[in-house]
């Protein structure tokens, strides 16, 4: 039976068997309802780059999963993240031109309740909360107060020669009102950006002003590194090019086959978790035949290439900074080391009736190289199916003798 008789129906298995645990990644956490009743169990918790507006409850107890929406709850606790429910206020705005300037972009504010996470707090709280667009929001409350959004205000100008966008930093100047008590902080509030560690810092500053205080860690920030197993297919082929028979006259059929390995994926510290650094070590074996080919009107060659490689990449990736399942783009370097050699070539003398065989290339024959690797995929949750290329000088290091490994992968790998 060919391999690839059997190997796409249990890859697409496994893959959705990968997809369908991704789905799902309950974690112990606990809801407050309106009551101010509390309830532990599990909650769905998909490591949000954008604020949840519904969440998935597993009781424990019982086995019953039940949805909750900010209407249904006054908080809830899940992976170091609390989120509480408020009834707010929303000013649209953008940095971003193109969007400011499109029909789709309103600032009209509305009032909505929604889930809010919660960055820091004491005296004066901070919260974050982003839209489905991606946008983030950024909300103070003084206890038992209503929460106030930290304003951002997108205004358009148009002359008569152009029009542009302006964005008003209103929320330092509310800064400034919100925390005058304590005349340390003046400074920073008129540099401090729109971003989460600056405004989580200043508030944490304000909370303990006059106080030798570090904040060690108010807010989770989630995982960052991930050991990643990695099952897949593999499409290899080595192209031997000579200036002279019976080299030139030479061509191996690619090899299909089975790899895998496992590796590690590190999450740059974004927001949005969209950068990462991924290296893999994926094990391969390569096992191809060529046709005859007739060094002069004596003497044909033949070559049987078999020997096992192992390819380490690393590469730099980008992820599509919203939603659950993300698109990505990754590219960087393979390192390519040769094993088990048993590469033979075989010369058979027409005239004679002789076989000879001996190693193929000889000393020439190359165990390692590096070569560049690229890859596009997608991720659902921790699960991500990718197709990945590479491409080395490959096993001949003799001069005139070129041939080139390309490898083509389609990998599942799981980040557990």
């Amino acid at each position: 039976m060919k391999p690839c008789s059997v190997f796409y129906p249990t890859l697409l298995c496994l893959f959705f068997s990968l997809f369908a645990s991704a789905q799902k990644n309950f974690q112990d956490g606990f809801l407050v309802l309106p009551s101010n009743d509390t309830l532990r169990g599990q909650i769905d918790y998909r490591e949000w780059t954008t604020t949840p507006r519904k969440i998935s409850f597993l009781d424990t107890r019982t086995g019953r999963t039940t949805v909750y929406g900010p209407e249904d709850l006054r908080s809830f606790y899940v992976s170091g993240d609390y989120y509480a429910s408020l009834s707010v206020r929303i000013y649209p705005y953008t940095f971003d031109p193109v969007v400011a300037g499109s029909d789709d972009f309103s600032d009209r504010p509305y009032e909505v309740q929604v889930f809010m996470r919660y960055l820091t707090g004491d005296r004066l709280e901070l919260y974050h909360y982003a839209d489905t667009t991606g946008v983030s929001y950024f909300f103070s409350r003084r206890k038992g107060a209503p929460a106030d959004q930290l304003r951002v205000i997108t205004r358009k100008i148009e002359t008569t020669e152009k029009t542009g966008f302006v964005f008003d930093e209103v929320y330092r100047s509310q800064l400034a009102a919100l925390m005058a008590d304590c005349e340390a902080l003046r400074k920073n509030i008129g540099r401090v950006s729109y971003k989460e560690g600056a405004l989580r810092q200043l508030f944490f500053a304000y909370n303990n002003c006059g106080k030798d205080t570090v904040e060690k860690s108010t807010v989770h920030a989630g995982r960052r590194l991930f050991f990643t197993p990695v099952i897949g297919y593999l499409n290899s082929r080595i192209s031997l090019g000579a200036g002279s028979p019976p080299w030139s006259q030479m061509q191996f059929p690619a090899y299909n086959t089975f790899s895998g390995g496992a590796g590690m994926l590190y999450i740059l510290p974004r927001q949005r978790q969209q950068l990462a650094i991924l290296t893999d070590l994926l094990y391969n074996h390569f096992h191809s035949h060529s046709n005859f080919g007739r060094a002069n009107d004596y003497l044909t060659d033949d070559v049987t290439l078999d020997y096992n490689t192992w390819n380490l990449d690393l590469q730099f990736r980008y992820r599509f900074p919203t939603g659950y399942i993300r698109p990505f783009l990754e590219g960087g370097f393979s390192n390519s080391l040769v094993t088990g050699n048993k590469s033979i070539r075989h010369e058979h003398d027409v005239v004679g009736d002789r076989n000879d065989y001996y190693s193929f290339l000889g000393d020439g024959f190359q165990k390692y190289w590096i070569g560049w690797v690229a890859g596009a995929g997608v991720s659902a949750g921790r699960a991500s199916l990718e197709f990945r290329a590479s491409r080395g000088p490959g096993i001949s290091s003799i001069n005139g003798i070129a041939a080139p490994a390309t490898n083509f992968y389609f990998l599942i790998s799981y980040a557990l």
